[in-house]
């Protein structure tokens, strides 16, 4: 934790880590989310690298894990966190919206996806602080595709 305190804001983002009001989300718990009417472990984005979201501000960071049953995001301002569960089956669907042709592995399509989270235009669509869809246009294998993240604000008390 000392580390992270130490230098300044910029080279604690150069180094990839976060703000001081960031670092009592750095250590999350093993915690659930509700998605779909299943209980969802968080437990492979517990050791994730935060990563910066330039395209919404400097103070917004997010981290995922993608694994062969769909992937886990979570995004922070600092003061908050939000969250989306993916499954498999729900990424192929929405692969599939925009290109029937597209038979990638999960893992690898939504790796490429949640990149682009970062890089790409991301554009933001706040419903109050409970939710915000996130939409991302990029392209994939030459094909333009379009990606929404619906973000679920997780509860606080989730976070040590």
């Amino acid at each position: 934790m000392e580390e992270l305190r130490s230098g300044s804001r910029e080279s604690r983002r150069a180094r990839g880590t976060v703000s001081r009001g960031q670092c009592r989300i750095l250590h999350l718990n093993i915690w659930q989310f509700s998605s779909e009417q299943s209980l969802v472990s968080w437990r492979p984005v517990e050791e994730a690298k935060w990563r910066a979201v330039p395209k919404l501000g400097p103070e917004w960071m997010c981290k995922w894990s993608v694994d062969e049953r769909g992937y886990w995001v979570v995004l922070t301002d600092g003061c908050a966190l939000w969250g989306e569960a993916r499954s498999a089956s729900s990424i192929q669907d929405k692969a599939e919206e925009w290109a029937s042709c597209i038979e990638a592995e999960v893992q690898k399509l939504s790796s490429l996806v949640l990149q682009d989270l970062g890089q790409m235009s991301v554009k933001a669509h706040w419903q109050g602080r409970e939710q915000v869809v996130l939409h991302v246009s990029s392209t994939l294998m030459d094909l333009a595709y379009r990606w929404e993240f619906d973000m679920k604000r997780l509860c606080d008390e989730l976070v040590c």
